[in-house]
């Protein structure tokens, strides 16, 4: 990875309650496109998320929200704009899903249809913006 123009590594990680306050960041900076969270949900569900750290920063993170055996959401995938365009939120994605979501309809709710097509997802029950993958 790189940041400008500088090779940056990135380490994927199980968030730890020591996140809570920059997953709480990470998620405000993109209100326009991310629900909000409040602090007391994400300590509730820390073990759902992963984080993304480069730099000596957390740069992204991701979480998912089983609702039944059948089905889960990813939700609150951000990667700081310095970052973005490297893969991190393709990688936070496939490791939710490998780690955590295995044998799953996986749906997200989202404005960035493109985005997550190019992932696998796709368009179900004429909704123009609930995608899943299998």
């Amino acid at each position: 990875m790189t940041q400008n123009g500088k090779r940056v590594s990135v380490a994927y990680r199980p968030a730890t309650l020591s996140d809570v306050p920059v997953i709480l960041r990470l998620i405000r900076s993109e209100k326009t496109y991310l629900l909000y969270r409040p602090k007391k949900e994400i300590i509730a569900h820390i073990g759902n998320f992963l984080v993304a750290d480069a730099a000596g920063d957390t740069v992204g993170c991701a979480s998912f929200e089983n609702y039944s055996p059948e089905i889960a959401e990813i939700r609150s995938l951000v990667v700081l704009p310095a970052f973005r365009g490297q893969g991190i939120a393709r990688r936070l994605v496939r490791l939710l899903m490998r780690r955590k979501l295995r044998h799953q309809k996986v749906f997200v709710v989202t404005s960035k249809v493109d985005y997550f097509t190019r992932l696998g997802f796709h368009n179900v029950l004429k909704e123009k913006y609930v995608m899943f993958k299998r």
